[in-house]
């Protein structure tokens, strides 16, 4: 064979090499690498941060202290993925407290941590009653889910009207005649509930003051 002859075969050879890889015609090979780019799963790259639990959340949490506390952080999650509602500010749940319990890693959303006091009431407690109390204002961080001390203060003097804190069903505010005042639904014992509509009728009397003071 001629010098010329064996590099046209050679050549030839070469072309059909590559021919039958582009075709998937190579064999058992072949085939396998279609089929695992046919299959291959589809990754969504868009991602989107927003406030999540990281760990359980209690109903009564308040926003701030868990997130404060840790309790509450940024993560990444598919933007398909995002719950109407979340947010990767925290100011948008600033002042609201949990409504219904969260698990860990659930995003925070508006249906389980609400500071409008039409939706931010809390179950009452096994054993305890609600009832409702007019405290003088301002409330400040007086919120569902905290624990309150009352007492009754009057020019020189203060007492307190229940030997322990107590917890915040529901806040909010209505305007009397005499002003505007605070209102706290409050869970307490059927006792404690007697001792609060005397102290109620006491500071009236004694011209003092009921307040709420957030427990430290």
């Amino acid at each position: 064979m001629r010098p010329e002859q064996r590099v046209l075969r050679a050549a030839t050879a070469a072309v059909c090499g590559v021919a039958l890889a582009l075709s998937g015609c190579g064999g058992d090979e072949g085939m396998s690498g279609s089929a695992d780019s046919s299959t291959s799963p589809t990754v969504d790259l868009d991602q989107v941060q927003v406030l999540i639990a990281a760990h359980d959340l209690a109903a009564g949490t308040a926003f701030d202290r868990a997130l404060e506390n840790g309790d509450i952080m940024l993560a990444a999650v598919p933007a398909s993925e995002v719950q109407e509602g979340a947010s990767d500010d925290p100011d948008a749940f600033r002042g609201a407290v949990v409504v219904e319990p969260i698990g860990q890693g659930e995003q925070i959303t508006p249906e389980g941590v609400n500071d409008d006091p039409a939706v931010a009431t809390l179950p009452i407690p096994p054993g305890r009653i609600a009832i409702t109390i007019e405290v003088a204002r301002p409330l400040g961080a007086v919120m569902p889910g905290a624990l309150v001390r009352l007492r009754i203060v009057k020019p020189g003097s203060t007492r307190d009207v229940l030997p322990r804190d107590i917890l915040v069903l529901a806040a909010g505010e209505t305007r009397l005649a005499q002003g505007t005042v605070g209102l706290l639904t409050v869970a307490v014992s059927r006792k404690e509930a007697e001792k609060l509509r005397f102290a109620d009728k006491l500071a009236e009397v004694t011209s003092g003051a009921l307040t709420a003071e957030v427990a430290g």
